[in-house]
């Protein structure tokens, strides 16, 4: 049975529970499928429990981590008060993190790890062991300058930069042409 399936049995107690832990699962994921838009969730949106994890979804979603963490510390919410979803809270707080950090980096080519730190919230120390698993893992390229601080960006970062524009240039060439043969039709 699905956690959508089960959503729809309005009499089910344990509906409510298995839309969160789709929400929970969805975010550990990655994946950018909205639970919330399903029909079968819309019988919840009201209940308390069910706003706080869009409340968490949607800090998760803009990268916001004070409201995310706000969101999961607050009581009112119960999020933490159940079992379940009490296992996945660290996971769940480090891909957060992880997400935000990408963000982060992503416009530099050299950045103060303090800096990182300052914007986590977290010890030097910590971010640095992030980013050691996100270079290891491939979802950073770059190396620590322990001595100096500094997370230096490879300069693959900016071959993926030189791409894009590359492919933004040959798409308004290919708009360009076909602005020219629309207007060479029209003046026959």
């Amino acid at each position: 049975m699905t956690s959508a399936s089960l959503s729809q049995e309005a009499g089910n107690p344990r509906a409510k529970d298995a839309l969160k832990y789709v929400v929970l699962a969805n975010m550990l994921a990655l994946s950018d499928i909205n639970p919330f838009a399903a029909r079968e969730a819309k019988a919840f949106q009201e209940e308390k429990e069910i706003v706080a994890m869009q409340t968490l979804r949607s800090a998760y979603e803009a990268n916001d981590l004070a409201s995310f963490e706000r969101t999961l510390e607050n009581k009112a919410n119960r999020i933490l008060a159940d079992p379940f979803i009490m296992e996945y809270v660290e996971p769940l707080r480090r891909r957060m993190r992880e997400q935000v950090l990408l963000a982060l980096v992503r416009p530099y080519q050299r950045i103060q790890t303090s800096f990182m730190a300052k914007e986590l919230k977290l010890g030097s120390d910590e971010v640095e062991r992030l980013l050691v698993d996100m270079i290891l893992d491939k979802r950073v390229h770059g190396k620590i300058d322990q001595i100096n601080g500094f997370l230096l960006l490879d300069s693959e970062s900016v071959s993926v930069k030189a791409k894009t524009y590359d492919a933004i240039n040959q798409w308004s060439a290919t708009l360009q042409s076909l602005s020219n043969n629309l207007s060479s039709k029209v003046h026959f």
